[in-house]
């Protein structure tokens, strides 16, 4: 998933998942409208997994903090200039995290799993986030002037 760096605090914003899989090579037939990853595999009955979000400074390897999700995701990071790391779960849970910390500022329940980085533009001045979600388009407007 697509990471996210932060030059102000020379962090990197890393999605990773916590999951356990035995890949096995073996003929898989694809099937119209279903996941195909041209190979096999399955999950130990008894490992729990679960989706992080890890702040890593690059130079020294060195973790800062992690935010974690009950579920493994495939969604990618976004971090902007105003300390706010964007995430996505499997579950559907846009988050927006403190950079500095990983303190959870802010979630929305957006109807279906998140699989995309987010993305950030600005119109007349105000800062906007999308997300995709599912066959939907979310887009939020950031606060105009952020609670210090």
């Amino acid at each position: 998933m697509a990471p996210s760096y932060d030059p102000e605090l020379k962090l990197f914003f890393v999605p990773y998942m916590e999951d356990c899989q035995i890949y096995y090579g073996a003929p898989v037939r694809y099937n119209e409208g279903k996941p195909f990853w041209g190979t096999t595999s399955r999950s130990p009955s008894t490992e729990k997994s679960w989706g992080v979000v890890k702040a890593i400074d690059p130079l020294t390897g060195e973790g800062k903090w992690e935010f974690k999700f009950l579920h493994p995701g495939w969604a990618g990071t976004l971090s902007t200039a105003g300390g706010i790391v964007f995430a996505g779960d499997s579950d559907g849970y846009l988050v927006a995290l403190d950079s500095r910390s990983g303190k959870l500022l802010w979630k929305i329940q957006t109807g279906s799993d998140i699989a995309t980085a987010p993305v950030t533009f600005a119109v007349n001045g105000r800062q906007y986030v999308s997300i995709a979600s599912g066959a939907a388009l979310l887009t939020f407007a950031l606060p105009e002037k952020l609670p210090q």
